[in-house]
C-alpha cells in the first residue's frame, strides 16, 4: 500500500551546524528543555500556593541534554542530537569531563541531565568565563519520563562531579504575594571557578 500511495519514510537528514553535526531530532526519552520562567508565566503563582518551590539562577547559556540510555551515550541542543564528530563543542565538554565514564562508574542508565551550556560566543558571555562551562538544571528519569526531586538532582551532581544552577530560593508559597516580590529578584554575581 505503502508504494501505491507513494509514502516513504522521512528521515532527518545530517546535516552540519553553528554547534556540531545534526544526526537526528530528539531520541525518545529526552524531552525538550523547557524551563518555565515564573516572569513570563506568573498566572502559575497561583497554581503554586501551598506546594514547595525553589529558584534558580538564569544562566544566559544555551540548553544542552547529555544522556544515557539503554547503554547508548548522546549528546543534544534544544532540538536536536548531535554527532560525536570533532565539530560539535558539546561533545568536546562532555569528553573532556569525562561525562560518560563518570555517569557509567555512577551506576547510572537511562537517565537524561539537561543543563546550561555558557562560555565565550554564547550569549556575550555575561559569566565571563574563560572556557566554556555547563550546569545542571534537570535530571529526568528516562523511563518514567519523571523529573527527579532538587534533593536527587543535587545528589547525582554531586556523585558525577558536576555544577547545578544555583539556587537562589527555596520555600513553600503561602500566598501569592510572598512569590510576586521574588519576581524581580536578579541573580548577583557568580562565583565560577574556571
Amino acid at each position: 500500500m505503502t508504494d501505491i500511495l507513494g509514502v516513504r519514510k522521512w528521515e532527518i537528514e545530517e546535516r552540519a551546524s553553528d554547534s556540531g553535526t545534526i544526526v537526528a531530532g530528539l531520541p525518545g526519552g529526552v524531552p525538550k528543555t523547557e524551563e518555565c520562567r515564573i516572569q513570563a508565566e506568573p498566572g502559575l503563582l497561583d497554581e503554586f500556593v501551598g506546594k514547595p518551590y525553589y529558584i534558580t539562577t538564569k544562566m544566559d547559556g544555551t540548553s544542552v541534554t547529555f544522556f544515557r540510555i539503554e547503554g547508548r551515550f548522546g549528546v543534544c541542543g534544544h532540538n536536536y542530537e548531535y554527532a560525536d564528530d570533532g565539530k560539535c563543542s558539546f561533545w568536546s565538554w562532555a569528553h573532556d569531563a569525562g561525562l560518560e565514564q563518570r555517569i557509567v562508574d555512577a551506576g547510572l542508565d537511562d537517565i537524561v541531565l539537561q543543563g546550561e551550556f555558557c562560555g565565550g560566543g554564547i550569549q556575550q558571555n555575561p559569566l565571563k568565563l574563560t572556557k566554556p562551562a555547563w550546569y545542571l538544571f534537570t535530571v529526568v528519569d528516562a523511563k518514567t519520563h519523571r523529573r527527579l526531586s532538587l534533593n536527587d538532582m543535587r545528589d547525582i551532581a554531586l556523585s558525577l562531579g558536576l555544577r547545578w544552577r544555583p539556587s537562589r530560593k527555596r520555600a513553600r508559597i503561602c500566598r501569592t504575594r510572598v512569590l510576586t516580590s521574588c519576581l524581580s529578584v536578579r541573580a548577583a554575581s557568580i562565583p565560577v571557578a574556571t
